[in-house]
Parts: C-alpha cells; structure tokens; sequence
C-alpha cells in the first residue's frame, strides 16, 4: 500500500485540511483509480486505494460501506461492490469529517439510502469545504446524524456507531458491524504509525486515551479492529491488544511532553525528539505527520 506518498495529508490547519476537499488530483494521481477488496468474516471486509480505509458489508440482505475515500477511489469501490452485490446501499457511515474519509460522499449518495455521521460532521465538513473555495469538491453531508450512540438493522446486518468524546477530532465515531465483530476506528487508531490530531476540530490527545479505553472495554479480544492508516507496507487490521498499544503510544507521548514542560523544556526542544522510546517502530509521513508535529500539538494542549 503506498498510501503515504500518495494521499493528502490531512493536517489540524483549517487551510491545509481544506485541500483534501479540492477538485485537483492528488500528487500526480492516475486518471484511473485502483484498489483491492479483502473480506474478513461474515461479509465484512475492507477495501484500499488512496485515502483512508473503507470498511463493507455485503451479505444478501444488507450492503453497508463505512467512509468513502475520494471520488475517483470511492468510483472505483462502487463498481467493486457491484459485483458483489445487486442491492442498493443500506447506509454510508462517516467516521469524521477528514476529506480522505468522505471526500466520496458525494459519489456514494446518489447510490444510497442514506449517510451517517456524528452531528459535528456536517458542520466541520462545510468549513473545510468553504475553506477550499472554489477548488472544492462537491460535497455531500450526512442525513442522519447522532449525539453519542447510533444503531440500525438493515436485513440481517446490524451496525452501530459510538461517540465516546473528542480524540483525533471532535466529531469521531466507532462504527461496529455487529454480527461479525468488527469496528471500524478511523482515525482513532494508526497501526504503528505516529498519530494525527485535529485540534482545531476538537481534538484532544488526553481525551483520546480515555476514547480508546472505552472503546476496547466494550469490545473484546476477538474483536477485529480496522484503521484508517497505517505505517507503509502493513495491514489496516489490528488486535485489541495493538489498540491498546497505540493508547500506550498516546499516553507516552503526553507524559513526555508533560515532563519536558515541568523541566521548562520548550517546545521545539520537545518536538525534536525523533524516536520515542518503546515505539521505536512507528512511521511517518513527512513532512507533517511526525512525531515531531503530533508532540508540537499537544504541547500546544497541555499549555492551554
């Protein structure tokens, strides 16, 4: 998966976020998208191209997709899941706002019942989209939206999607295929590569920690965890005990950073750190989603 040479990077400055929500291709990006479907169990799978990971269903009484990439990669996933199924899709599911993550929507909707998000979405969604300007993409916004839980059968496909309070935005959600068992983190995972935050859409670092933890305490070990990202070359999929691994990234990150401004350290002091002990693994994606700059934004947090 080349994802990090590839991608947009969504970063936590409005203007930046907004380029993910521009009609101009990515980097050089071929008129023709591709990607690959992997099942899992029980009809659910998931499917890579550029962006963000998609999670779907598709049994014979339901078809459900979780976020939507962007639209010449949500294209591309349409006519993936057209040959896999003749229905209509139930729900299109937004995990936040990112552009990587809906930038599709618009693409999907028109082949859906409906889209689903937190009720931040919309509005968070609206103010990259103005940002972008006149290079924006066309957008479309959730439908149906919720303040803390959501959950709805389609045939014999039950999915649910939690708000456990802010983390790498204001506005995340945990969507859960129930019957299979696998949630979908978004952003609120990365498997073994350094995290994104997005204060201005009210993000916090030391609440994530807490998300992830109530998170995992609903689940369990055999549930399958899908991320958005990942470090090059690894599989979105991740264990419960990898999701608990990155919650120990998180804390790592802030006690660093809480110890470094109790000696008077600054923060270009702190951001220059390049390998923080324990995670010596984790990947980035230069130039803006190191550690470097995730440390940058939580000093910025825990100076408030």
């Amino acid at each position: 998966m080349n994802w990090n040479r590839r991608e947009f990077l969504t970063t936590s400055s409005l203007a930046l976020a907004a380029s993910a929500f521009r009609s101009v291709p990515a980097l050089g990006q071929a008129a023709a998208a591709t990607g690959t479907f992997t099942e899992l169990r029980n009809g659910v799978g998931y499917f890579l191209a550029r962006g963000a990971t998609i999670g779907w269903s598709v049994t014979p009484d339901a078809l459900v997709v979780v976020d939507t990439q962007f639209p010449d990669t949500a294209q591309t996933c349409l006519q993936g899941l057209a040959q896999r199924s003749t229905r209509r899709i139930d729900a299109v599911i937004n995990t936040h706002h990112h552009g990587d993550h809906i930038g599709g929507n618009a693409v999907f909707q028109p082949e859906a019942d409906m889209i689903v998000s937190h009720e931040r979405v919309p509005g968070l969604q609206r103010a990259a989209a103005e940002a972008a300007g006149a290079d924006a993409r066309p957008q479309a916004y959730a439908d149906t939206t919720f303040s803390d839980r959501w959950r709805q059968s389609f045939g014999d496909v039950t999915m649910s999607a939690r708000h456990y309070g802010a983390g790498h935005t204001g506005g995340d959600a945990v969507v859960l295929f129930e019957e299979a068992n696998v949630a979908h983190l978004g952003d609120l995972g990365y498997n073994e590569r350094h995290a994104n935050i997005d204060p201005p859409a009210g993000a916090s670092a030391r609440s994530w920690v807490s998300v992830l933890e109530k998170t995992t305490a609903e689940l369990n070990a055999d549930t399958i965890f899908l991320v958005g990202h990942t470090k090059a070359g690894l599989s979105p999929v991740m264990s419960m005990s990898d999701v608990l691994r990155f919650r120990d990234y998180l804390t790592a990150v802030l006690e660093y950073v809480e110890r470094g401004l109790a000696r008077g350290q600054s923060k270009a002091e702190l951001a220059a750190l390049e390998v923080l002990p324990n995670f010596e693994g984790f990947g980035s994606v230069p130039p803006n989603l190191t550690l470097g700059t995730f440390i940058e934004k939580v000093v910025d947090e825990l100076s408030a």
